[in-house]
């Protein structure tokens, strides 16, 4: 009877104390998703903290372009030049048959083919911009070039202008078949297309007699 008794408080006291324990749990499904949920909430992404030194090296590379760029500027602002100074670029003058010559390889061969002696003197016939007229002045003695155009003129003293070869250039402004020539040694010229036959008259009645032209002419002409 005594263990009877104990066995009955027993399982009274167990069925009291059930609900309290599993009035307790969680389902484990809603455990884990509450606990995702509150740290979605708390967590929070870190910010990796900028560098300062990165900041540094980014202005110290770009401080020599920006040295260049406030050079540009100053240099552009002194000289006059501004957002419009790129479409005033000196243009061939179609009317008078001008033709620029650009291409340096053909300068070089024009000269070498020249055989130029330090002790010429060399008559260049248009010399435009004045892209033949520097080299032949660096191996001659001087150079008389005769330029009707007055752009033209003022390029061309620019290009000698501060230079050692600046006394070894001479430019005439006028017309090259009605101006009267100076002696020179040999005659080379890029001719302008509207002059071309009568030049070569002109060469080849000239006196005294000079040693060489070498000239280059519009392929029709030529041919």
């Amino acid at each position: 009877a005594t263990n009877r008794s104990i066995a009955q408080k027993i399982v009274r006291h167990s069925h009291h104390l059930a609900p309290t324990v599993t009035s307790s749990r969680i389902p484990l499904a809603q455990y884990f998703s509450n606990r995702t949920a509150r740290g979605r909430v708390k967590s929070k992404p870190r910010k990796m903290p900028k560098s300062k030194s990165a900041k540094r090296g980014r202005s110290a590379a770009s401080a020599p372009y920006a040295a260049v760029q406030s050079i540009a500027k100053a240099s552009a602002a002194a000289s006059g030049a501004g957002p419009s100074a790129g479409r005033n670029l000196i243009t061939p003058n179609t009317g008078l048959g001008q033709h620029f010559l650009k291409n340096p390889a053909v300068v070089t061969a024009i000269v070498a083919k020249s055989a130029v002696k330090p002790t010429d003197v060399v008559l260049e016939i248009g010399p435009g911009t004045g892209n033949m007229t520097e080299p032949l002045c660096e191996q001659a003695k001087s150079v008389v070039a005769i330029e009707y155009d007055n752009r033209m003129v003022r390029e061309v003293l620019k290009r000698v202008e501060g230079t050692p070869n600046e006394h070894k250039l001479q430019v005439i402004q006028g017309d090259a078949i009605k101006t009267a020539w100076p002696f020179f040694d040999l005659c080379v010229a890029n001719v302008p297309y509207q002059i071309s036959s009568p030049l070569v008259f002109k060469l080849l009645s000239h006196r005294p007699m000079f040693r060489c032209a070498v000239m280059m002419f519009q392929e029709e002409f030529a041919l």
